[in-house]
């Protein structure tokens, strides 16, 4: 499913639209990036293919791989949301 040879990584921050259960985890609805030539591209997030939690120093981040349809392709990517911070991060592309 997942092509490690094309895989990018990115590292872009994002803006996100999010839903919060009741324990507080988001899970990624909709999300806007900035293009190459500078123009917003919103995407939504068709599925959330699973999700963990990874700790990097200090940094509690939670970790979604997720698919979309973009253009009539299916494309898989990560998103990062950090605990701390509360920020979304498009990590990596498939």
């Amino acid at each position: 499913m997942f092509n490690k040879a094309l895989m990018k990584v990115l590292g872009k921050q994002i803006y996100m639209i999010d839903v919060f259960n009741k324990e507080g985890v988001p899970t990624p609805k909709k999300f806007t990036i900035e293009s190459k030539n500078g123009e917003d591209v919103s995407v939504r997030v068709d599925q959330v293919l699973n999700r963990h939690l990874e700790k990097l120093a200090d940094n509690h981040m939670l970790v979604f791989k997720c698919q979309s349809m973009l253009n009539g392709k299916e494309v898989y990517y990560d998103l990062k949301f950090g605990l701390d911070s509360m920020e979304w991060m498009l990590f990596r592309l498939y």
